[in-house]
This record gives C-alpha cells, structure tokens and sequence, in this order.
C-alpha cells in the first residue's frame, strides 16, 4: 500500500467511524469497572460485601479441609487405605563376648594413645610460627 493509499484508508476509517480492528469494544471499556444486577456478583462495589465474601469462602474452605481430613483418619485407621505391612517382633541379639571384649580393648588403647599425646609435647614444629622470644626478660 502507497502512502496515499495508507492516508485515505485511515481517513475512511475515521469518518465513518469505524475502528481498524472492527470490534465494537474500546480499550477504556475493558478496563471499566462493571455491575451486575445480581448482589452475589458485586464484588468490588463495597468494602463491607468484599470482606464477607471472603470470610465466608475461607470458612468454607477450612470446613472442606477439616472435613477431607477426618475423612481420611477414618480410613487410614479402619485400614482401608494406605495399608502398613505389620512387622515382625524384634528379637533381642545375644551379645557376643569375643566381640565385646575386642571393641572395649580397642577404646581403651584409643584412650591411651589420646592421653599419651596429651601429657607429652608434640616433637613437630609449627611452620607458620616464627620462634617467640620474651620482649623483656626479668633479671631474676
């Protein structure tokens, strides 16, 4: 299309009043706020009906949810669902007396070795500290 087509056909639309898109709605009237006939449908007319409106659908909702959770504590009680394989009784294990008398030897020698290495001095140096001499010594 040449522009002076372009222009004549922007111009027609204009005069006769039609819109480039061809529908009737415009895009104020989208965004306008409408009112139906029937109260149940005013949400948004008055603070008062909003706030009701929405307490009353919470407390449907918590009503709904207590009542699909007694719902299935029943049944999961009455075992009809989410069936649990019942166990077996745990017998208790007889203790080994070789294999109790091999671990406690083996703490006590950890103990030993950690009481060792507590009473003597490490015979490592620390790399990262220089050798510490007194700043003042006593003439004592």
């Amino acid at each position: 299309m040449d522009p002076g087509t372009r222009r004549w056909y922007w111009w027609y639309l204009k005069k006769n009043s039609m819109s480039f898109f061809h529908s009737s709605t415009s895009l104020t009237s989208l965004f306008k706020r409408t009112t139906s006939g029937r109260p149940s449908f005013s949400f948004g007319q008055t603070p008062d009906k909003d706030w009701k409106i929405l307490l009353g659908s919470s407390f449907l909702a918590i009503l709904l949810a207590i009542g699909v959770s007694i719902f299935v504590y029943t049944k999961v009680n009455q075992g009809e669902i989410f069936l649990v394989d019942k166990k077996e009784v745990i017998q208790p294990k007889v203790l080994n007396r070789f294999e109790l008398e091999r671990t406690i030897s083996y703490f006590e020698s950890r103990n030993e070795d950690f009481l060792s290495l507590k009473r003597e001095a490490l015979q490592t140096a620390d790399p990262f500290i220089p050798d510490l001499k007194p700043k003042y010594q006593s003439p004592i």
